[in-house]
C-alpha cells in the first residue's frame, strides 16, 4: 500500500513540472526585493474580485526577505530549489512525528497513506504553495513544547511571522497554561516581523493595512480546504457552489460569522465574466506569465482563477483519483484568449 501511495504522489509531483502559479508570486515578490519595488502593488491593482485567487503576493514582508535569494536564480533554477525545500520540509515533519512519538509500525502506515493521498497536499505541491515549510515549523514547536520544551515555542512564532495562520496556536498555549512557551512564541513571532518592518517599513504598513483586510473574509473556491473555505461553500452565497442558505436548519448555524455571508461577488454570474472581461485600468505590475489574468472559464457561470489549466495536469495525470467528487465536472479549465 506505501508504494501505491508513493506511486499516485510521484504522479502528482511529475504532474507539478517546474512550474508553480504560487511560485511565480514568490519569485515576483523576491526580485521586487531586489529592485526596492513595492511587494503588493499587483494584489492591490489586480481586477479579479475575489483577493484570495488574485495572482499576486500575499504573504508578509519577511517571507518575502526569507526568498528574495531565490529571485537571483533563473525560474526553472528556483522552482526546482523550491520543490525540493518542500519535500524535505514533509519528510523532516513526518521524521520529527515518528521520532517524538514513537507510534507502532501499523501508525506510521496509516501516516504515510493519508499524507501521500491528503487531497490539499495534491494541490499544495501542483501551485508550489509555501505550506510545507510553514508545517514543518509548526510541527516542530507542537511537538516539542508538548515534550515539555518551551523554546520551541519559538518555531511557532517564525511560523506566524511567515503565514499568520498558525498564530491560532497561541490560544492553545494560553488555555494550556504554557506561558513560557506562549512567550517564546509572541517573541520569536514579533522578531521576525520586526526585521521585516526594519528592511520594508512601507509594505508592512501595507500589508497589515490594505492586504490582511482584503484576505479575512476567505474564499469558498473549492481548492481552499480549510473549515473557513468548507464553511463558506454551504453557507454563503459565492459563484462557486449551490449554498444551503434556505434549509430550514440554516438558523442553526453560529451567528459569528459562520451563518449566511455577504455577498463577495454579484449575484447574477454573467456580471462577475463581464467584469473579469473588461480591460483593467492597473495593470499588474510586472509579469506573471501567460495564465496569471483572469479570464473566462468553459464551466458556465463560474468564474475561475487561471489554477484550473494547472490543476488540469493533475485531472490528466490521475485519472482514477475520483476527481468527480472533488468538483462537479471535473477540474474546471482556462479558455483560450
Amino acid at each position: 500500500m506505501i508504494g501505491s501511495a508513493i506511486a499516485i504522489y510521484l504522479l502528482v509531483l511529475g504532474a507539478a513540472g517546474l512550474r508553480h502559479q504560487d511560485l511565480e508570486a514568490y519569485l515576483a515578490a523576491a526580485r521586487d526585493i531586489w529592485h526596492g519595488a513595492p511587494l503588493y502593488a499587483t494584489f492591490l491593482h489586480h481586477p479579479f474580485p475575489d483577493p484570495t485567487l488574485r495572482p499576486a503576493f500575499i504573504y508578509p514582508p519577511a517571507f518575502a526577505l526569507l526568498i528574495a535569494p531565490l529571485g537571483l536564480l533563473p525560474d526553472a533554477v528556483a522552482s526546482a530549489i523550491w520543490l525540493l525545500i518542500g519535500q524535505a520540509s514533509l519528510i523532516g515533519a513526518l521524521a520529527l512525528i515518528v521520532r517524538w512519538q514513537k507510534p507502532p509500525s501499523w501508525a506510521v502506515t496509516a501516516l504515510i497513506l493519508a499524507t501521500l493521498t491528503f487531497y490539499p497536499l495534491w494541490i499544495d505541491v501542483l501551485q508550489g504553495q509555501a505550506n510545507l515549510p510553514v508545517l514543518l515549523l509548526v510541527t516542530a514547536g507542537v511537538a516539542g513544547v508538548a515534550r515539555g520544551r518551551p523554546r520551541y515555542g519559538a518555531a511557532l512564532g517564525i511560523a506566524a511571522a511567515l503565514k499568520l495562520t498558525p498564530l491560532v496556536l497561541l490560544v492553545w498555549l494560553l488555555l494550556d497554561r504554557r506561558l513560557r512557551a506562549a512567550g517564546w512564541m509572541l517573541g520569536a513571532f514579533a522578531t521576525v516581523c520586526g526585521l521585516g518592518a526594519l528592511f520594508r517599513f512601507n509594505d508592512t504598513v501595507v500589508f497589515f493595512g490594505q492586504v490582511l483586510p482584503a484576505l479575512a473574509p476567505g474564499t469558498a473556491f473549492y481548492a481552499n480546504q480549510s473549515l473557513s473555505g468548507a464553511l463558506d461553500r454551504v453557507s454563503s452565497a459565492n459563484p462557486y457552489t449551490q449554498p444551503w442558505i434556505d434549509v430550514p436548519w440554516a438558523f442553526l448555524l453560529p451567528s459569528s460569522g459562520v451563518g449566511p455571508r455577504r455577498r463577495l461577488f454579484a449575484a447574477d454570474p454573467t456580471a462577475v465574466v463581464g467584469h473579469l472581461a473588461a480591460p483593467s485600468r492597473h495593470p499588474p505590475a510586472g509579469d506573471l506569465g501567460e495564465c496569471d489574468r483572469p479570464r473566462r472559464t468553459r464551466l458556465a457561470g463560474h468564474p475561475h482563477h487561471c489554477a484550473g489549466r494547472r490543476a488540469g495536469r493533475l485531472q490528466r495525470a490521475l485519472p482514477l483519483s475520483g476527481r468527480a467528487g472533488l468538483w462537479p465536472g471535473g477540474f474546471p479549465q482556462c479558455a483560450d484568449p
